[in-house]
């Protein structure tokens, strides 16, 4: 069955492909503008560390390399787990920001590694007393999952290029985002599924008129 046929072009305000630079500026494109091989999804970084202060100002931080914050989560409870407590500590705490506008689903191995990098910058800038004083993850969103990106190789992910990995955390069907076998505790929870719920509408909303271009997705989602 023959595909439709989708853009190649790209815009001057379209994003800036992946590996350019590890802090590109990666800013999403409006539905007008929006050009890319892939459906659009949309792009969001949850952010751990147990100093809240830390957390609640990295918006500008973030903006500089992936443009507007459209929505912020509050201040969320994040499990301690002895993954994370030899290098932040405990009493952590999670943060959500939400970008503004259309992003390819290939650009998460660079937003990744930008992400890398501003995590290195914050342990230098202050005498923090732990190692790690902040983790950064950024991740995607599309219509029928949520996709977060790793360093590390197990079994249920995939190698994306550049030493990324990308696995599904959230797929949507039965009308809500529904957690897999290696979801992380935090994203089972339900608000933290509520929130990206919400951020589904909106960007189904926005996304609307490019989706069209790519045709109806399965019917089970």
């Amino acid at each position: 069955m023959d595909e439709k046929p989708r853009p190649t072009g790209r815009p001057e305000n379209s994003p800036a492909e992946p590996g350019v630079g590890a802090l590109a500026r990666l800013a999403g494109a409006p539905a007008e503008g929006f050009v890319s091989p892939f459906p659009p999804a949309r792009l969001f970084c949850g952010c751990i560390s147990r100093f809240p202060e830390l957390l609640t100002g990295l918006a500008p931080r973030l903006e500089a390399l992936w443009g507007p914050v459209l929505r912020r989560s509050p201040l969320l409870e994040f499990p301690d787990t002895r993954l994370y407590a030899p290098a932040m500590g405990r009493g952590l705490r999670r943060i959500f920001y939400v970008f503004g506008g259309l992003f390819p689903q290939d650009c998460l191995p660079a937003a990744k590694r930008a992400a890398g990098l501003i995590e290195e910058e914050i342990a230098r800038e202050a005498s923090w007393p732990v190692a790690r004083p902040i983790n950064l993850d950024p991740g995607l969103l599309s219509e029928g999952r949520l996709v977060l990106a790793s360093t590390k190789d197990r079994g249920h992910r995939l190698p994306r290029g550049g030493g990324i990995f990308e696995e599904i955390t959230l797929l949507f069907f039965e009308g809500a985002f529904q957690p897999l076998l290696w979801t992380y505790p935090d994203f089972r929870a339900p608000e933290t599924r509520a929130f990206f719920e919400q951020v589904r509408g909106e960007f189904l909303a926005e996304s609307r008129a490019v989706r069209k271009r790519y045709g109806p997705p399965p019917s089970r989602f």
